[in-house]
């Protein structure tokens, strides 16, 4: 869940136990656009941020208090001054398990609305994508689609872990090096999920 690259060496992945207010103040799609920026593009203050995301930097400072609230970032004391303040990700990806949240149905109700706008922002991602300028060399190599697969529930952990240990070391491997001329940042969306039969939504 909400699964972003990016980040230094000392970032990680957050494993701790969400509480229902924990996620219903993550799932907000303009948090999640700033949890998203301070993750990939690194440390800012409102000011910046507004800037990167179109938005007022009076507006930004409420949610990014809401989102510091909650743990999801913090203030940025390497950059920070007494004139501006800098925030920074305090993890590069937020991990929901979903066996802690199987028999609490104010838990679920929050961590689906929080599924629900994770998956509407990798939509928005997905869908800009189509309509920007990119060189043919990245159009060629770049793809939207899925595959249908026979599997029980043990064939897709299975699976589930098979894929993430191979983007795992590429993107282990991209954290050692600087960026060269020819590279970006590549985002890389999963959704895996069983289908009803008979074509039932």
């Amino acid at each position: 869940m909400d699964g972003n690259a990016g980040g230094d060496d000392q970032q990680h992945r957050e494993n701790r136990t969400f509480s229902a207010r924990d996620l219903r103040a993550l799932a907000h799609p303009l948090r999640l656009r700033l949890l998203e920026s301070l993750r990939m593009d690194g440390p800012a203050t409102a000011a910046r941020l507004a800037a990167r995301l179109g938005e007022s930097a009076a507006n930004l400072s409420w949610h990014l208090r809401k989102l510091a609230e909650h743990g999801f970032i913090a203030p940025d004391d390497e950059h920070g001054d007494r004139r501006e303040r800098w925030w920074r990700a305090v993890d590069q990806y937020t991990t929901i398990t979903e066996a802690d949240y199987l028999g609490e149905s104010d838990l679920r109700q929050a961590r689906d609305a929080l599924t629900t706008e994770t998956l509407a922002r990798q939509f928005d991602r997905a869908n800009a994508f189509v309509g920007q300028d990119w060189p043919d060399e990245w159009r060629a190599v770049s793809a939207i689609g899925h595959w249908v697969l026979l599997l029980s529930p043990d064939e897709l952990l299975e699976l589930g872990k098979e894929v993430t240990a191979v983007i795992e070391r590429y993107e282990q491997r991209g954290t050692a090096r600087v960026p060269g001329d020819h590279e970006e940042q590549v985002l890389f969306q999963l959704q895996v999920f069983p289908r009803k039969r008979g074509g039932q939504r």
